[in-house]
């Protein structure tokens, strides 16, 4: 059970307890909440070593790895976090929608984390986020198809959405999308005070969008990074 997991947590204690999907995920999100991320690391590693996924599950799984690729980073494991990228997050973008969200989410955090390591496969999640971006989607979808597109530094695409959708946003789910997206778009143009004043709490409420504490997370960690470069370009 979860919470036999959760409470006996030596690593012989997780190979016993194995526990379904749902649970893992429940886990993830626990630890990290908890800001346990070596833990965090060492269950999912250990729950997914031994589990064999059914077709079904191919979406949430990709997802779980997204969690554990975010618990690699406070230790400074960007090799393995990379690695697991392109084994478990990068091939569902070549075959699907299953990392629609969870792909430039990762890449990002990749990005941020370690900002002086090797090119990242910006080109083949943009592409696939080019296609969605010509439906009407949730909130949710939409801003991580705005994602993609920044981290592929294509700010012609950024201009056009911004375009067709400043100014027309009628919740603060949508104002919240519209100010993600001139964060973005400063952002890569390297106006990063710009940037942190369009994510600022004020204008930007990422709990409107949906997602969870781990997911959020990503926002405020783009809005220190423009606050940092920010002020590095003052002061020289």
């Amino acid at each position: 059970m979860l919470a036999t997991t959760l409470s006996d947590c030596s690593p012989p204690s997780v190979e016993r307890h194995r526990f379904d999907l749902d649970a893992a995920h429940v886990a993830a999100h626990a630890l990290w909440e908890r800001g346990t991320p070596s833990l965090g690391r060492r269950v999912l590693s250990a729950w997914l070593d031994g589990h064999e996924p059914s077709s079904a599950q191919r979406s949430r799984l990709v997802h779980v790895h997204w969690h554990l690729l975010l618990f690699e980073l406070p230790r400074g494991r960007f090799h393995e976090a990379r690695a697991r990228f392109y084994a478990h997050v990068l091939p569902a973008v070549h075959e699907g929608e299953d990392a629609l969200t969870d792909a430039p989410s990762a890449l990002w955090w990749l990005d941020l984390s370690d900002p002086d390591g090797p090119e990242l496969p910006w080109a083949a999640v943009r592409a696939r986020a080019e296609s969605s971006l010509r439906r009407n989607n949730e909130p949710w979808i939409e801003v991580h198809n705005l994602l993609a597109v920044a981290g592929a530094r294509d700010r012609t695409t950024l201009d056009e959405w911004l375009c067709h959708h400043a100014g027309r946003a009628r919740s603060r789910a949508e104002t919240s999308v519209v100010a993600l997206a001139e964060a973005l778009r400063a952002y890569v143009s390297g106006d990063y005070a710009v940037a942190a004043a369009a994510l600022d709490p004020a204008r930007f409420h990422a709990p409107a969008l949906g997602g969870s504490e781990a997911q959020n997370e990503l926002f405020s960690k783009l809005r220190g990074a423009a606050l940092a470069r920010a002020e590095a370009a003052a002061g020289n």
